[in-house]
């Protein structure tokens, strides 16, 4: 599938340039080994989503990117020029980056061991046992053309940090929620105290409040607001993928549970 991005969106990197400056934070760690990390976790299927999350200008930001030469079927005449051949960016899972590194020579040797799993008579039922392989295998022993092509992966930077939030690596400064944007912008002062400062319990009778539910009903106006046409669903979705940035899943309402109640959070 297409997945337009412009070379100048800072809402992506790529994996080379996130482990560059993940390495210039920190003397420990290495760009190489930052670099196995992403293409374990993208072969593992850390990286795969089969939801969407849709910025205002219809960027989706959960989907990698990869740019590769655009099939001649999809060049019109008018715009066919033989002597070059057009790159486009394409959405992209782990199945699609392994068969452009079957292709382009990009696994490991020997070659022929990667028929059975990538070759026209592959059976799709091995395709788990081919992910642990490529995971699994040092990215050193990929030839430097495979090197490359995943070095060149495309990621947003929420993506990235969702991830890294998940496996409860330390966030480096780049992909800190001040520096990214989502598709709720943060910005104005109040905002920032907002995130800053847990609401108070509500007075009264009755089963007590959860005090994130103030920071939630914030959150989905905001959305909201932004978003005027967005379904219910995804406004909770987005909601609750937000609130996580700052606080525990259980410390938080089920999405369901917010789904359940937009219409009252709605102002």
């Amino acid at each position: 599938m297409t997945g337009y991005i412009s070379s100048l969106d800072d809402r992506f990197l790529t994996f080379e340039r996130a482990a560059k400056l993940m390495a210039l934070e920190r003397p420990d760690l290495k760009k190489k080994h930052a670099l196995d990390s992403f293409k374990h976790a993208l072969f593992a299927g850390d990286f795969e989503s089969s939801k969407s999350l849709i910025e205002s200008d219809d960027i989706d930001l959960n989907h990698l990117r990869i740019l590769y030469p655009q099939p001649r079927a999809e060049i019109s005449e008018e715009d066919f020029v033989p002597t070059a051949r057009p790159f486009k960016y394409y959405g992209v899972g782990r199945w699609h980056i392994a068969l452009i590194l079957y292709y382009q020579e990009g696994l490991p040797e020997p070659l022929q061991d990667w028929e059975n799993f990538l070759g026209p008579d592959s059976n799709p039922f091995q395709r788990p046992a081919m992910y642990r392989h490529l995971s699994n295998i040092p990215l050193k022993s990929y030839p430097k053309a495979g090197q490359k092509i995943l070095g060149e992966i495309c990621i947003s930077k929420a993506k990235l940090r969702d991830w890294m939030l998940y496996q409860k690596f330390t966030l480096p400064s780049f992909l800190e929620l001040r520096q990214i944007i989502t598709p709720v912008k943060i910005t104005a002062p109040s905002d920032l105290a907002f995130i800053c400062t847990e609401a108070e319990p509500s007075p009264g009778k009755g089963r007590p409040r959860n005090p994130r539910w103030d920071y939630i009903q914030h959150l989905v106006n905001k959305i909201a607001d932004s978003n005027p046409d967005m379904l219910h669903k995804n406004i909770a979705y987005e909601a609750h993928k937000l609130a996580r940035q700052n606080y525990a899943n259980e410390d938080l309402p089920s999405e369901k549970t917010i789904l359940r109640r937009l219409n009252k959070l709605l102002k």
